[in-house]
């Protein structure tokens, strides 16, 4: 694990509010408090941080290790939400049942197509991607990438040089 605190008075709202964005869009997973972990491996993010106008001396990076009773597996319970991660990948496989035909019209697949871009990019944006020693039970995103996947294949399949949307 690498793990990240970091000691930002709460008067520097700004630069709290800047390095938390930071970690969530680097999918680091929030432990506590000021404290927050990843599974990835260390680039430069004290020159990331630099480049924000945030102390470097205020955050600190250390790469670690559970000990004791808790596992991997109990961090990644505390910190990553993955009752709120699986219904976004329910809605989204939910809505590939809607699947167009393949004769729908341009316009028709356009619409199916943001749409489940959408969700399908709603869904991706909070997965942390763990490794697989360290999913949850009933974690749904490589189920939902299957179905992406197999869904989108058989739509291919079915379009022919006859169908509609070579003809608009």
């Amino acid at each position: 694990w690498r793990t990240v605190s970091f000691d930002l008075p709460q008067t520097a709202r700004k630069e709290r509010r800047q390095l938390e964005t930071w970690l969530k869009k680097r999918r680091f997973g929030h432990l506590q408090g000021s404290l927050w972990i990843t599974h990835r491996e260390y680039a430069d993010w004290t020159g990331e941080i630099e480049s924000r106008k945030i102390d470097p001396t205020a955050v600190l990076f250390q790469d670690s290790r559970p000990i004791g009773r808790n596992s991997g597996r109990d961090y990644v319970a505390k910190s990553w939400n993955f009752k709120a991660i699986n219904r976004r990948y329910e809605k989204y496989t939910a809505f590939l049942q809607t699947s167009p035909p393949p004769h729908a019209s341009l316009a028709e697949f356009q619409n199916w197509f943001a749409e489940e871009s959408n969700l399908w990019k709603n869904a991706f944006e909070k997965d942390p991607f763990l490794p697989n020693e360290l999913l949850p039970s009933g974690y749904l995103g490589k189920s939902a990438w299957g179905e992406r996947k197999e869904t989108l294949t058989q739509f291919l399949k079915g379009i022919s040089e006859k169908s509609p949307l070579f003809d608009e």
